[in-house]
């Protein structure tokens, strides 16, 4: 690999004459993926002038490293795909774990099945060929058929690395967009169903009896606020003033990182009114349930101290969380169904209450539109088959019994499924 310079050392703490951390930095030459000079770095850990061993040591290494060619009629698309995701890694703002476990996924099954096809070759034929084996799974690491929405995943990569081949000018267009829709992965997820009105009622009442618990308080943040698990999990006492009422979602504890994080896009830092309302009341009921069971801890209560906490006072592990809302489910006598259920419930509330899409969108901090866009499309049909009911009262003086009802019977059965699902 071809090193431009003699590289730099970056102390990583300060004062610098103590450091004891160091940066190594390398320029190996022009990026493939940026319009800069890449540069290849690595930690190392003692003095300043144990860094620069290392640093010469670096260098040698990566001159001795095979060079990578961004060369179409050279470079695989294997090869292509492996420094795309390298380049995800090493970017100055990252994917979160998560992702980056996923594309690594992708690319591993496109390296797998077409990574050995140069770039220049690359053409639609390649690419029909490999959306099919994923859903036949022909072409699947495990050599069985993926779901719609697992291709799609694959598919969406596959796009998102040619993209950036064509926007360095290595590929003159991108052979996925040749393809019709018809031929691409679908994604075949159904759409995920709320909480039927009977459970959702079963819920709430549970939620609020006796005294207020960590988990129960997770719980009904995701029913009433419409919060992901990663959001009530990383909100802090901070995030909430009980003074005026209001929740600021701002932060997310992951499962892959276990630490906070920012929310999984921009729309989702968000402010959620809730002044006087139940949810309110109960939250400052919890605060101070909460800060004797601390107390009893050896633990002191602040800003920075989790909504819902653990046994220990820490923060719960996501997947502790699932598990115990799974077992709670049943304690609770509903059908059994994910955490996302509630947000989902949680929006379907809004959506009967007629609340307007960009209302919706904001409150869910929902940074496509998708969720809110299918939530209130469905309910404006709704708001169509109540004005066509107002119009057959008119010409016929009212509907029949026994169908739909009238107007008003539309009227006062959303009425009540609004106030069974936002109770109290």
């Amino acid at each position: 690999m071809k090193v431009l310079g003699e590289g730099s050392i970056v102390a990583l703490e300060k004062p610098e004459k103590t450091c004891k951390k160091w940066q190594l930095r390398v320029a190996v030459g022009l990026d493939a993926f940026s319009d800069t000079y890449k540069v290849k770095t690595r930690r190392v850990r003692g003095s300043k002038k144990t860094a620069r061993i290392l640093l010469r040591e670096f260098i040698e290494e990566l001159e001795d490293d095979g060079a990578v060619s961004f060369d179409a009629d050279k470079i695989t698309l294997g090869t292509f795909a492996k420094e795309w995701l390298e380049e995800r890694r090493t970017s100055v703002n990252p994917p979160r774990a998560g992702t980056l476990r996923n594309d690594e996924v992708s690319v591993r099954t496109i390296d797998n099945a077409i990574g050995g096809v140069r770039l220049a070759d690359l053409n639609a034929q390649h690419i029909a060929t490999f959306y099919r084996g994923l859903v036949s799974g022909e072409t699947s690491l495990s050599r069985k058929p993926l779901s719609g929405a697992s291709a799609h995943k694959k598919a969406a990569t596959l796009q998102q690395i040619l993209d950036v081949a064509v926007r360095r000018r290595l590929i003159p267009f991108n052979p996925c967009s040749l393809l019709e829709k018809s031929e691409r992965p679908k994604v075949d997820t159904p759409e995920r169903m709320p909480l039927t009105d009977e459970d959702a009622m079963k819920l709430i009442d549970a939620l609020y009896a006796g005294e207020p618990e960590s988990h129960t308080i997770g719980a009904l943040l995701a029913i009433e606020l419409g919060c992901r698990r990663e959001e009530l999990l990383g909100l802090s006492w901070g995030d909430v003033d009980l003074q005026h009422g209001i929740v600021h979602i701002q932060r997310a504890y992951t499962q892959d990182e276990l630490q906070l994080m920012p929310t999984k896009s921009k729309m989702g830092d968000r402010f959620i009114p809730i002044y006087g309302s139940p949810v309110h009341k109960r939250l400052i009921e919890w605060r101070e349930v909460q800060s004797l069971r601390l107390e009893k801890l050896g633990m002191g209560q602040d800003n920075a101290t989790p909504v819902v906490t653990s046994r220990v006072g820490g923060r719960i592990v996501p997947n502790n969380f699932y598990r115990w809302w799974r077992k709670y489910c049943e304690k609770c006598g509903i059908a059994p169904c994910g955490l996302h259920t509630l947000r989902h419930t949680y929006a379907t509330a809004l959506g009967r209450s007629k609340v307007d899409l960009k209302t919706i969108q904001k409150l869910l901090g929902d940074s496509t539109g998708a969720v809110a866009l299918n939530i209130y499309q469905h309910y404006v049909e709704q708001n169509g088959a109540d004005a066509m009911s107002l119009v057959s009262g008119l010409y016929h003086g009212g509907l029949a019994s026994g169908g739909n009802g009238g107007a008003s019977g539309f009227t006062a059965l959303e009425e009540q499924a609004r106030l069974q699902v936002i109770r109290r």
